[in-house]
């Protein structure tokens, strides 16, 4: 576990503004700068790491001898738009380059797909919904911190459009005091959170917490 841990920390670095003519919105203060684990039923099951600065929200995900995932979402007026997902090798260094990287933007009530592999970019055009925001299926924590957004923007519901389904369906999100509870699809998700920092994720249909066991550094 504390090796998952340690890579998982030197694999997400801290962040730079690269993305081109994005607003900038007031950092959080590092307080998603952490690494999380996935415990089902008593087993540790992946590990996940995120961090966010004033212009994109970034995790890896990680589960034993499985293709790592990074997912970048970028930050435009302070709302999540533009998700990149690229799928690693198991155990890959942070600098080799992507099996597959997969862009997804919402435009209008369609999102837009562009996937590149060796094999070269295959473009898309998917149903969806005016608004939507793509959401990294896998990632319990994507949803909880997609939620939080929703609920600083005074929505309690958001369309999401679910990768690897290719379904847009509504999150509904009712904060009860330091709680997030979210109905994603009819799957209910917990979130707990104490002065801006994401502590726990809970689904109880899946036996499945996601609890914050380290912090990262600062970004400089």
């Amino acid at each position: 576990m504390l090796r998952c841990v340690l890579l998982l920390a030197s694999l997400l670095a801290p962040l730079r503004a690269h993305a081109q003519g994005i607003p900038a919105v007031p950092a959080k203060s590092d307080t998603l700068a952490a690494v999380y684990v996935y415990i089902q039923a008593g087993d540790t099951v992946a590990f996940e790491a995120v961090r966010q600065d004033s212009a994109v929200l970034r995790g890896v995900f990680v589960q034993p001898d499985r293709p790592r995932v990074n997912w970048d979402h970028l930050l435009a007026d302070g709302a999540p738009a533009l998700l990149t997902i690229s799928i690693y090798p198991p155990n890959a260094p942070g600098d080799v380059v992507p099996l597959q990287e997969t862009d997804i933007l919402s435009v209008g009530d369609s999102m837009l797909v562009t996937t590149r592999t060796w094999n070269g970019t295959q473009h898309q055009r998917v149903s969806s919904a005016k608004g939507a925001v793509p959401l990294l299926a896998r990632s319990v924590l994507h949803t909880a911190i997609l939620a939080w957004y929703a609920q600083q923007a005074k929505r309690d519901t958001l369309p999401v459009y679910v990768t690897g389904s290719g379904r847009t369906v509504p999150v509904v999100a009712e904060v009860r005091g330091d709680t997030i509870l979210l109905s994603v699809d009819g799957l209910e998700i917990i979130s707990t959170w104490s002065d801006g920092r994401l502590v726990e994720v809970q689904v109880p249909s899946q036996a499945l917490r996601v609890v914050r066991v380290m912090s990262l550094p600062p970004s400089r």
